[in-house]
C-alpha cells in the first residue's frame, strides 16, 4: 500500500507518533514499539524525485522523534526501524544523497547514533562484562545497544553525502576495532564485519579516490583486520570457525577484489594463506584462515568470471558450498579435518599457483 499511497500512509504514522510524549511510562512502551515497528514495511524510493522528497521528509520527521525520545527501548526501536528503512537505498542513491532534506536527516541520525554507541554498554561488554541489552518487545533477535547504534551509523553513512561518508567511514571502523578481541562474542564480531562490508562497498563503488589513496586505505583496513600487531599473533586470533563470521569477512575481501583483484590476491589472500601455516606440523595450522582463503578466493573467481559487481550487503551474508568445510572444521580436530577433507581444501589452494 505504501508504494502507491506512501504520503497518506506515512502521514498516519507521523500523526500517531506526534501524540507520544518524550518520556513514556514503562507499561506503555510495548504499544509504542508496535507502532514504530509497523513502519518497517514502508518502502522508500529514489525515483521519481517527488517520491524521494516525500520519503526524505518522512525520514526527517522520524529522525526528530528518534533524537528527542527519552525512553531507551523506544530510542533503539527507532534505531532499528530507521536502519531498515534507509538501507535498501544504499545501492541506488547517487545525486539524491546531496538533497538538503536528506543530508540534514542522515547527519542528525548519524550524530545521535554515534552518541548512543559510545554511551552504551558496548564498552563493558567488549571488556567481558554481561551488560543487559535493551529489551525489544517486537523482534525476537535482541541486539545489544552498541550493535543497534553501530548498525544505524553504518546505514546512515551508506546513504549519506560523499562529504559525510568520506570524513567518517574509516574512523567508524577504527573506533570499534576492540570488537575483534578473542573473547568478544562471535555474533558481535559478525555484525561488525557486516557493517565493515557495507562501508567498504560504498567506498569502493561510490566514493571517488585516487588509486594511491585507495591502496593506502585498503592497506590500513587489512592491517586492522588481519596483519597488524594487535591481531596477527596466535593469542590475538579473533577469527573462529563460525560460518556467518567467515562469510561476512569473505564478503569484505570479495567486494574489494572486484575492482582490485591483483591487489587482493597479492596483499590479502596470499598473505593469509602463508600466515595460516605456523610451521611444518599440522598442529600449528590455522584452519580458520585456510577456510577463509578458500571461501574468499572462490567468491572472487566467481565474480571475476561473471563480471557482475557484488551486491550491497543488505541482509546477512549467505552461505554457499564451502560452508560444509566450515561446519566440519568446527567439530573436528585439525588433524581429522585434513585427513577427511584435505582434498577439498588442497584442490582450492592449488589454484593459487604459489
Amino acid at each position: 500500500m505504501s508504494e502507491k499511497r506512501f504520503l497518506s500512509v506515512s502521514d498516519r504514522f507521523i500523526a500517531d507518533l506526534e501524540k507520544v510524549p518524550l518520556s513514556v511510562a514503562h507499561g506503555e512502551e510495548p504499544k509504542i514499539h508496535l507502532l514504530i515497528h509497523g513502519m518497517r514495511y514502508l518502502r522508500l524510493t529514489n525515483y521519481p524525485l517527488e517520491s524521494f522528497e516525500e520519503g526524505a521528509e518522512f525520514i526527517q520527521s522520524l529522525t526528530k522523534f528518534f533524537c528527542k525520545s527519552q525512553n531507551l527501548t523506544i530510542v533503539f526501536a527507532y534505531a532499528e526501524v530507521l536502519s531498515s528503512l534507509i538501507l535498501p537505498l544504499a545501492s541506488e542513491l547517487t545525486a539524491e544523497a546531496n538533497h538538503p532534506l536528506w543530508v540534514e536527516a542522515t547527519t542528525q541520525m548519524y550524530k545521535k547514533a554515534h552518541r548512543l554507541c559510545y554511551n552504551s554498554s558496548t564498552a563493558s561488554q567488549v571488556a567481558g562484562s554481561t551488560a543487559r541489552p535493551a529489551q525489544n518487545t517486537v523482534k525476537s533477535t535482541i541486539y545489544n545497544e552498541g550493535d543497534s547504534a553501530l548498525i544505524l551509523m553504518t546505514s546512515a553513512l551508506a546513504v549519506s553525502s560523499q562529504d559525510l561518508f568520506g570524513e567518517t567511514w574509516f574512523e567508524l571502523i577504527e573506533s570499534n576495532i576492540n570488537r575483534l578481541k578473542p573473547k568478544v562474542e562471535t555474533a558481535m564480531k559478525t555484525r561488525y564485519m557486516t557493517c565493515i562490508s557495507r562501508l567498504v562497498w560504498v567506498y569502493i563503488n561510490r566514493l571517488p579516490d585516487t588509486l594511491n589513496n585507495t591502496v593506502k586505505k585498503l592497506d590500513r583496513l587489512f592491517d586492522l583486520l588481519f596483519f597488524g600487531p594487535n591481531v596477527s599473533g596466535r593469542k590475538q586470533q579473533w577469527l573462529t570457525h563460525d560460518i556467518e563470521l567467515i562469510n561476512s569477512v569473505a564478503e569484505i575481501i570479495r567486494i574489494v577484489a572486484f575492482l582490485h583483484f591483483n591487489y587482493v590476491l597479492d596483499n590479502v589472500i596470499l598473505k593469509l594463506l602463508r600466515g595460516s601455516f605456523g610451521g611444518m606440523s599440522l598442529e600449528n595450522v590455522s584452519p580458520e584462515k585456510l577456510i577463509l582463503v578458500v571461501k574468499a578466493y572462490t567468491l572472487c573467481l566467481r565474480d571475476f568470471k561473471s563480471g557482475k559487481k557484488p551486491e550491497f550487503p543488505k541482509e546477512e551474508i549467505g552461505n554457499n558450498e564451502t560452508d560444509e568445510i566450515i561446519c566440519l572444521a568446527s567439530n573436528k580436530s585439525i588433524k581429522a579435518l585434513f585427513e577427511k577433507n584435505g582434498n577439498k581444501i588442497v584442490s582450492k589452494v592449488e589454484q593459487f599457483d604459489v
